[in-house]
């Protein structure tokens, strides 16, 4: 079995001198290691790079994967303030227009085109995931506990989810002292000999011995401030949600001898994952070529197959080695009663979750088919499931139109009752904590019950990834 690392970097703090150095002083460490690691670049980090004549900088990060972490991370209101209270699409809209100039800044200043993003801090919005889709970016890489998928990397909203994975750890350099070293280098030795190492950042313990994987992917992550101060740059400014009144401010810096000493200590570490055979760093993008596709053509009977094991319960399901999100199961049972050729795809979850309105208590089987087919909602072109689809004299919510295509597969009859009461099991994927009051850099007022409202409709394209 190989072991895969990926190690990456939030690349923000554009506002204090010694960030660029300890930033310049991980780059050649790693390069004299022959490390390649993902950099998640802040737009205005990277225009600050190039005012500043960091020419040195810039040249070295082009042997490194560049990602994108929004335009000027903590600024408010951030993606999740001003997200709220919007729609899906609406809030990808708003997404799109503030974050363009980002993007083009670091892709201009780096002279490269991000593969990945990256929320900034808490602020997690699932209006992003279509515009990163437009973007070309097929991951999000991330540290998160929005969705809990048992540290498992997963799909959700059409992209790779880098995210809180069982084997995320991290070597404490500020410490860095022998004990410190001995805790980061057993626990990387546990996962290298498949011990039951499991990341204390997970709040479930789950046990990755069933995943069964033929890659093991380890995600360590920190942000080149670390090195270089002790405070983190936008607590210095953007703290309780507001925006200073006066120029940004540095955070207080460690001495120069400190921060190489940091750099030292990652470096240490870094050497010590090298000295077994099967360890190999990659990149966010890299991370792609491990996963197991699905295999084989998908037949009618196993649709049939689905749609007998159908419970009630909306959830993704296994399918030739990989997995399918529960609005793929929703497109093959559409193309199934249409008689279409059985090819998933990927549906956005609704604007709303509202009851179906019935008019009756049955449906025909071609309404269903019609209605699912011909009927869709989009995003920036990518189709979304309607709140309501007109099926006859019916208005079927996309729970109930899934409950009822299901039991025309089933039955094989022309007329299908229509029951409501299905529920979407992935939603209760989701951290029901809608209070962001005082969390990290929010202010004391701060709710997103639109927020997870939404998280939980884009649940219909969440997934597992299987490596």
């Amino acid at each position: 079995m190989s072991i895969k690392v990926m190690l990456w970097y939030d690349v923000e703090d554009y506002v204090t001198p010694e960030a660029d150095e300890a930033l310049l002083e991980l780059i050649e460490m790693m390069d004299s290691l022959g490390v390649r690691s993902s950099l998640k670049m802040v737009g205005e980090k990277a225009r600050v790079l190039s005012e500043r004549g960091r020419d040195d900088i810039l040249r070295l990060i082009a042997g490194h994967e560049v990602c994108y972490h929004t335009k000027d991370h903590s600024v408010h209101p951030t993606s999740t303030e001003y997200c709220e209270g919007m729609g899906f699409k609406q809030g990808a809209e708003a997404f799109l227009k503030y974050e363009q100039s980002g993007l083009d800044d670091v892709r201009v200043f780096t002279g490269q085109y991000p593969t990945s993003y990256g929320q900034p801090g808490a602020s997690w919005a699932p209006q992003v995931f279509p515009v990163i889709r437009q973007w070309g970016f097929p991951h999000y890489l991330d540290v998160h506990d929005m969705i809990d998928m048992d540290g498992r990397i997963f799909w959700y909203g059409g992209a790779l989810t880098l995210n809180l994975m069982a084997r995320m750890m991290r070597f404490e350099h500020k410490r860095g002292g022998p004990d410190e070293m001995e805790r980061a280098k057993k626990a990387f030795a546990e996962i290298v000999s498949g011990g039951p190492y499991v990341s204390p950042m997970l709040k479930n313990k789950p046990d990755p011995g069933v995943w069964d994987e033929k890659n093991k992917l380890v995600s360590i992550f920190y942000h080149p401030c670390e090195f270089s101060c002790e405070e983190f740059w936008d607590g210095v400014n953007f703290r309780h949600g507001k925006n200073p009144d006066g120029p940004l401010k540095p955070a207080p810096a460690c001495s120069a001898e400190d921060r190489r000493k940091r750099v030292a200590n990652l470096r240490e570490f870094l050497e010590y994952t090298l000295t077994f055979p099967d360890v190999e760093y990659i990149t966010a993008s890299q991370s792609s070529s491990y996963e197991i596709v699905r295999s084989g053509n998908i037949t009618l009977p196993d649709v049939k197959k689905l749609a007998n094991k159908f419970d009630g319960g909306v959830t993704f399901e296994p399918m030739h080695e990989a997995y399918l999100a529960p609005s793929e199961i929703f497109s093959l049972y559409a193309r199934a009663i249409a008689g279409k050729h059985l090819i998933p795809e990927l549906l956005y979850g609704p604007e709303e979750d509202v009851p179906s309105e019935l008019n009756g208590g049955s449906v025909k089987v071609s309404e269903l088919a019609k209605a699912a087919m011909e009927q869709y909602d989009t995003v920036f072109g990518y189709k979304q499931l309607k709140k309501l689809y007109a099926a006859g004299s019916q208005k079927l919510n996309p729970l109930d139109m899934f409950s009822a295509m299901a039991c025309a597969i089933k039955e094989g009859t022309d007329t299908v009752a229509v029951t409501p009461g299905s529920l979407l099991k992935t939603a209760e994927r989701v951290n029901p904590k809608d209070d962001y009051r005082n969390v990290w850099l929010f202010g004391p007022d701060l709710t997103i019950p639109g927020i997870i409202r939404h998280t939980k409709l884009q649940c219909w394209t969440l997934k597992p990834a299987v490596f």
